[in-house]
């Protein structure tokens, strides 16, 4: 048995990760063609291009969440600011 990327002929994308022993009779879905991953680790989204297997990009970074303190402090610069402009009697 081996593991075989299932790929998309139009995309050159992984649209699946079987396990196929390469003998029983089966066929891939018309526009696709099967490749075998030989050990490689290969997922669903991976691109298949000139022989290789290319791991898409990382999702960006998620953003550091504010802390209240620091919530707290721009909170109180904004009522600073807001008091400033407020008119004198």
């Amino acid at each position: 048995m081996s593991d075989y990327a299932l790929v998309n002929n139009q995309t050159n994308k992984v649209e699946n990760v079987i396990h196929w022993d390469g003998v029983s009779p089966w066929e891939p879905p018309e526009g696709h063609t099967l490749v075998n991953m030989v050990g490689q680790a290969v997922g669903i989204g991976y691109t298949y291009t000139n022989g290789e297997f290319i791991a898409p990009p990382l999702p960006p970074k998620p953003q550091q969440e504010t802390t209240v303190s620091e919530l707290q402090a721009q909170l109180a610069t904004l009522q600073q600011q807001i008091a400033s402009l407020a008119p004198k009697t």
